[in-house]
């Protein structure tokens, strides 16, 4: 579990005070996390522990149809169901030095959400291998994967999102948050998800930047496909001190209403557009 994926619950404890976790379930082992994030968990803390490996096993309902019953499941006020699949989780002993992947990475956890017909997976900081045994724990459920929105594993690592995950998934839009330190997302991961010939078109005009190498150089592309990324732009020429220039920033929203109908906004910034609802 790394810090970027927790480190502003503190934040968001001390804006709202009277906030308490009903149930909370954690990749990786508790004392991984610091002191201010275990004192936010519910007690028992051994009940946020998953095993190692875990995760929705399809079942045999007969007649050779499989199916998979949600990890968690609730309903919304007007009783429409919101489905929670544990794709995977703690799964850090499929890195090893030969495969060049961290136990890290690989102990994330893995998530499907359904609500009204439409799906979204979140995939943290999984890669390749991660995605790998998803694929082929789920191959006896024809469709299972099929999701209108995928969040990019490892923030657009070139080591995830695989031709083979993105031929399983088939996403319509793909979401992906920078992390500004190695230069991800990588450009060459943006061409998979192209090359995928999945992507919605034509929602609406919008820049996004992605890195050509890990020495933080950068490309802006102009489009309207479906790829959303929380850098924006890369304005102003380098200079000693900021050698990639100046990167800007922009916020996107995803919504599902109740009756299947997709809302995509963003944050104002310049050259961008929203919101856009589509059927």
């Amino acid at each position: 579990p790394d810090g970027d994926h927790y480190n502003l619950l503190p934040k968001l404890k001390k804006q709202a005070v009277s906030l308490k976790f009903r149930k909370a379930y954690i990749g990786g082992n508790l004392l991984d996390y610091p002191t201010e994030i275990r004192d936010m968990l519910p007690k028992p803390h051994k009940n946020c522990k998953l095993a190692q490996g875990q995760y929705d096993k399809p079942i045999n309902r007969g007649g050779g149809v499989y199916e998979v019953d949600p990890f968690l499941s609730e309903t919304d006020v007007n009783g429409n169901d919101i489905n929670i699949y544990l794709l995977a989780s703690n799964n850090g002993s499929l890195a090893t030095a030969a495969n060049g992947r961290t136990e890290s990475n690989a102990s994330s956890i893995v998530l499907m959400i359904e609500y009204a017909g439409e799906k979204v997976i979140l995939t943290g900081d999984a890669e390749d291998i991660v995605e790998e045994k998803i694929i082929k724990k789920y191959s006896k459920v024809p469709n299972f994967l099929d999701a209108t929105v995928l969040k990019l594993g490892h923030h657009g690592s070139k080591n995830a999102t695989s031709d083979d995950w993105l031929k399983e998934v088939m996403p319509e839009l793909v979401f992906v948050s920078a992390d500004m330190k190695w230069s991800h997302p990588y450009c060459e991961v943006y061409k998979r998800v192209i090359d995928a010939n999945c992507l919605k078109e034509g929602l609406y005009s919008h820049r996004y930047v992605c890195g050509i190498n890990p020495k933080k150089n950068y490309k802006n592309h102009n489009n309207s496909k479906a790829i959303f990324c929380n850098l924006f732009q890369m304005v102003n020429a380098g200079n000693s001190k900021h050698p990639t220039g100046t990167l800007l920033g922009v916020q996107y929203y995803f919504g599902i209403h109740e009756d299947g109908k997709k809302v995509i906004n963003n944050t104002p910034q310049r050259g961008t557009k929203g919101p856009n609802e589509w059927k």
